[in-house]
This record gives C-alpha cells, sequence and structure tokens, in this order.
C-alpha cells in the first residue's frame, strides 16, 4: 500500500509540470520524462525492498507501455508525440505496483477520454482532423483514476 501511495504523489508532483507543459507548448522537457521515469523506478526499488510487490509485474508493465507507445508512434507518423512514449513506461512502472489489468484499464482509459475529447473538439470545431492537442493529461487523468478505483 505504501508504493501505491507514493505511486500517487509521483503522479502528482511530475503529473502537474507535465500536464502544463503540454497543455501550453505541446511539448514535455526530457528533464521532466526522465525524472519522472527515474521517480517511477524509486518507487518500484522500494516496493520490492518492502516486499510490497512482485519483482516482475511493475517491469512487465513497464515494457508493455512502452512498446505500445514505441508501436503506435512508428505507426502513427507523428502523430503521438516522443514525450508521451518517454512517459510511458513510467507509468507502466508505477501502475505495475497494482497489477496488470491496472495497465490494460489505463490503457482504455487513456485513449477514450483523448478520443472523447477529440470527437468534441472537432464537433465544436475547436480543432481541425490534422491539428495535435496535448496527449500527457489523458495519460495522468487516467492514472489517477486507475489509482483512485484500486485504493
Amino acid at each position: 500500500m505504501t508504493a501505491q501511495i507514493l505511486s500517487i504523489l509521483v503522479l502528482l508532483g511530475f503529473g502537474i509540470p507535465v500536464v502544463l507543459s503540454d497543455l501550453r507548448t505541446k511539448q514535455v522537457s526530457n528533464a521532466l520524462s526522465i525524472g519522472f521515469f527515474l521517480a517511477s523506478v524509486t518507487v518500484v526499488v522500494f516496493g520490492l525492498l518492502t516486499s510490497e510487490i512482485d519483482i516482475a509485474t511493475p517491469f512487465i508493465s513497464g515494457a508493455i507501455t512502452l512498446a505500445v507507445f514505441l508501436v503506435l508512434y512508428l505507426i502513427g507518423r507523428g502523430s503521438l508525440g516522443e514525450a508521451d512514449v518517454k512517459l510511458a513506461p513510467g507509468f507502466g512502472l508505477l501502475l505495475g505496483t497494482i497489477s496488470l489489468a491496472a495497465i490494460v484499464n489505463w490503457l482504455l482509459l487513456t485513449f477514450l477520454a483523448a478520443g472523447a475529447y477529440a470527437v468534441v473538439a472537432l464537433i465544436l470545431k475547436k480543432v481541425g482532423p490534422k491539428d495535435f492537442f496535448a496527449f500527457a493529461p489523458f495519460m495522468f487523468l487516467a492514472a489517477i483514476t486507475v489509482f483512485a478505483v484500486s485504493i
């Protein structure tokens, strides 16, 4: 449980500056992406040292999220940002402190929320079909939701 609380603190601590940066500039600095990843690794190591989590799940989760986002980045030809790919393994590590099912829920929530936003923004003509929007806010919102439901 302590690892999950630390995960939420990391999400909030990095989520706010990442989301604000992505909303303002549609970019997230490498310092924030790397800091988020290293903080996520620290939480997992803490969970392992305190025997709160098993060794495999967070690392499998991190690998799955990296693979999913990397494939989408490569086939999407720029429709998904590099920062989103860099943030994905950190989410995988943190959500892996819950379960592998948490990753599936997070992926579904992230893409459903972003998709719903895109449809509404298109209908309201806030964006055009070729426009980009900040994706990291949906990643963080979905992660907080998954943690809130799991506690």
